[in-house]
C-alpha cells in the first residue's frame, strides 16, 4: 500500500505501471508470482530507475471549430471568435454568411451582408483589434454576385466607421481593413466599389 500511495495508485485492484511513472533514482521492489517460471514465487527483485522519466508532450491545440458546426450554432450574420491556431493571425472571427437561398431578394442579401460586416467589426473593436483581414463575404460558395457584394461590404465598412466616429462611447480601435480576394473579378469589383464610395463622400 505504501508503494501504491507513493505512485498515486488506488488500493485493492491490479494496475499496470509504466516506467515513466517512477522518479529517477527510485528503488522499486517487485514481488514475483507463479506466472514467471524463471523467478521463484514470492521472491523480491530490486529495480533502480537510472534516468528521469521521459517528458510527456503537451497535447496539440484543439483545431478551430468546423464551419458546419458554427453554422449550426449561430444564425445568419452572427459571429464568434477563436484563437488563431496555426494561421498567421492572433484570432479568427467566424461569421455565418448569407446565401442566395436564405436571402429574400437583393435587399435581403444586402441587409444580411451589412449585418455580417457590422458584427465582425464590432467584435474586432470590442477586442481592441487595430487590423482586420476580411474576405468577400457571401460571394464565394454562398453564390452572391461579386460586384454587388463588394459594394455592400465597402458601404457597410464606411457606415460603421462613420457611426463610430460620431458616437463618443463607441470603442473604435480599427485602423485598417484588408480585403482577402482570390480572383481578378473580385479584385476589380472591390476597386470599383472603393472608387464609388470615395466619389459618394
Amino acid at each position: 500500500n505504501d508503494a501504491r500511495t507513493f505512485l498515486g495508485i488506488g488500493c485493492g485492484k491490479k494496475e499496470t505501471i509504466a516506467p515513466a511513472q517512477f522518479p529517477a533514482g527510485a528503488q522499486v521492489f517487485v514481488q514475483s508470482s507463479s506466472h514467471n517460471r524463471k523467478i521463484p514465487p514470492n521472491s523480491f527483485i530490486v529495480l533502480e530507475i537510472s534516468s528521469a522519466p521521459p517528458a510527456v508532450a503537451a497535447p496539440p491545440p484543439s483545431p478551430p471549430a468546423s464551419t458546419s458546426t458554427i453554422s449550426q450554432t449561430l444564425g445568419t450574420s452572427d459571429v464568434c471568435m477563436t484563437g488563431g491556431h496555426s494561421l498567421p493571425a492572433d484570432h479568427i472571427i467566424f461569421v455565418v454568411s448569407p446565401t442566395q437561398s436564405q436571402a429574400n431578394g437583393a435587399n435581403g442579401s444586402k441587409e444580411a451582408i451589412k449585418k455580417a460586416v457590422m458584427n465582425v467589426l464590432k467584435k474586432a473593436a470590442s477586442q481592441n483589434f487595430a487590423n482586420v483581414a476580411l474576405p468577400s463575404i457571401g460571394s464565394g460558395r454562398a453564390g452572391l454576385d461579386k460586384g454587388e457584394t463588394a459594394a455592400w461590404i465597402i458601404g457597410a465598412i464606411a457606415e460603421y466607421l462613420e457611426e463610430a466616429s460620431t458616437a463618443p462611447a463607441t470603442n473604435q480601435t480599427i485602423k485598417e481593413v484588408c480585403f482577402c480576394l482570390y480572383d481578378d473579378e473580385s479584385l476589380d469589383a472591390y476597386r470599383q466599389g472603393i472608387l464609388a464610395q470615395e466619389q459618394a463622400v
